[in-house]
């Protein structure tokens, strides 16, 4: 079933700020209401999974790409959760003025790789981005980290990166460190990777690294991330007295 037709919600959404869609299946259809959200700001999309009659299989509502002739002009904010994500589901140019967008929350969805490779071709297409916030937390073990790395190099100006993810890989900070001076948080949270090897270095950032991290985002405040099986203490102490607040690191058990 469809959403309900603007000819029933005429004079209701002229004022509307935040706008939040439920859906099972997918979103198709509430373009319809974008003519007359022409001061929305926040918009939320959520899927609500549904089991087989056995209980034994999950679906998630599918986010397709939407199309539409009038794009949200204001929308500032957007966050998705429970969604599979479809091919060309992350043109978020072809509904909203990318321009506009400040803040991408994205929580429990799957083809997290389809998303970022289409939101990168959109930000290389405008060139240009007001993005200050993405926070990311997604338990699928799919490997779609890399799949960032482009949108953050498209897209700087950022002040606060969270990614929390189940995959085995981390960011290359490199692709962080664009960010520069505007940086001000930083967190990547390995989920459940308690059996990873701590000898792997590959799997873990060094303290050069993370140097290298602060010399390119010298107004960081905060960062979160995985070290090698050493201290902190391996960082030089002008290194650290750059960050404000303490970093908050997590050193790996066997």
């Amino acid at each position: 079933m469809g959403p309900v037709g603007c000819r029933y919600l005429v004079g209701n959404f002229d004022y509307v700020t935040s706008l939040t869609i439920v859906m099972v299946d997918d979103q198709k259809g509430h373009e319809s209401w974008f003519p007359r959200l022409a001061s929305l700001t926040t918009l939320i999309l959520r899927g609500r999974s549904t089991s087989s009659s056995f209980g034994s299989a999950v679906t998630m509502a599918k986010f397709h790409p939407w199309l539409s002739q009038q794009r949200l002009p204001k929308v500032r904010s957007v966050y998705l959760e429970k969604l599979t994500f479809e091919p060309e589901s992350g043109r978020l140019d072809q509904w909203l003025e990318l321009s506009c967008l400040e803040t991408l929350t994205v929580r429990g969805c799957k083809n997290m790789a389809t998303l970022f490779r289409d939101l990168a071709v959109s930000f290389a297409q405008h060139q240009s981005s007001s993005l200050t916030e993405v926070s990311i937390l997604v338990d699928a073990n799919e490997d779609w980290v890399s799949t960032l790395e482009p949108v953050l190099k498209l897209a700087p100006g950022m002040e606060r990166l969270y990614v929390s993810t189940s995959s085995s890989a981390s960011l290359h900070l490199a692709s962080v460190a664009c960010q520069g001076k505007s940086l001000l948080s930083f967190v990547m949270d390995p989920q459940n990777q308690s059996g990873r090897n701590i000898h792997d270095a590959e799997d873990f950032y060094s303290v050069r690294d993370i140097e290298r991290l602060i010399e390119g985002c010298p107004n960081l405040e905060e960062v979160g991330l995985s070290l090698m099986p050493r201290s902190v203490s391996g960082m030089s102490r002008n290194h650290l007295l750059g960050l404000r607040s303490v970093p908050k690191t997590r050193k790996r058990r066997n």
